[in-house]
C-alpha cells in the first residue's frame, strides 16, 4: 500500500487532529524535532514507523547517522522529563504568535496564509509579481525570502508565493521593519510592472 509520511516538524501546540500514525497505524509514518519546535540549538528529531517497518527505520537510522552521541541523549532526556519544558513551550508558542500577529497587522491587506503553531507565513503574490522577481527585489531591501518554488518538486504547478520565516533570534523590531519593507514593496511595485 501507499505509506503517509506526517512532517509535523514545525507544529507547536496541541495537535487538531488525530495524525496519519494513528489513523493508518500500518502506513503512517510520523516525523517531528524538537530543533524546529522547542529549541534550534538542539538539533534532535525523531521517526516513528508503522510496526511492521520498526526495523527498516532502525536499520536506516543506524547507517545514516550511526545514533546519537550519549550526552546529547542525555540532555534530550533531561529536557523532555523537565516539569518547565510545558511553560517553555508555552513561551516558544505565544512568541511565535506575537511575531505572527506583527506581519499579519502590517501585510494583513494582502494573500497572506499562516497557522498560530507553526513558525512562518505564506504570502500569495499579487498578479505582476513572480515569486523569484520578489525575492530578489525583497533581498536588495535586506530581507530574505523563500521561494514556493524551493519547496515544490521540480514538475509541480508552483503558486507565485513566499515563505516568510520567523526567527524569535531577530529582534521583535528588526522582524516588523523587515515585513514593513515588504509591504513597502507590495504597495510600490518596481516601475513598469502592471499589478
Amino acid at each position: 500500500g501507499l505509506h503517509v509520511l506526517e512532517d509535523d516538524c514545525y507544529r507547536l501546540g496541541v495537535a487538531g487532529a488525530s495524525s496519519y500514525r494513528a489513523l493508518l497505524p500500518g502506513l503512517g509514518w510520523y516525523v517531528s524535532s524538537l530543533s524546529k519546535s522547542l529549541t534550534p540549538a538542539l538539533r534532535v528529531g525523531f521517526a516513528v514507523a508503522p510496526r511492521a517497518h520498526a526495523s527498516t527505520l532502525r536499520r536506516a537510522a543506524e547507517h545514516g547517522f550511526f545514533g546519537l552521541a550519549r550526552p546529547l541523549a542525555d540532555l534530550t532526556e533531561d529536557l523532555l522529563l523537565r516539569p518547565e519544558t510545558l511553560q517553555i513551550a508555552a513561551q516558544v508558542r505565544a512568541q511565535l504568535q506575537l511575531y505572527t500577529r506583527v506581519a499579519v497587522n502590517i501585510l494583513g491587506g494582502y494573500d497572506l496564509r499562516w497557522g498560530d503553531d507553526v513558525p512562518f507565513l505564506w504570502l500569495h503574490l499579487p498578479d505582476g509579481w513572480r515569486a523569484g522577481a520578489f525575492t530578489k527585489a525583497a533581498a536588495a531591501r535586506g530581507v530574505q525570502l523563500r521561494s514556493a518554488e524551493d519547496f515544490a518538486l521540480r514538475d509541480a504547478r508552483v503558486p507565485h508565493a513566499v515563505r516568510i520565516g520567523i526567527n524569535a533570534q531577530i529582534a521583535l523590531p528588526r522582524f516588523e521593519s523587515a515585513i514593513a519593507r515588504l509591504r513597502d514593496l507590495l504597495d510600490n511595485p518596481p516601475e513598469g510592472m502592471v499589478v
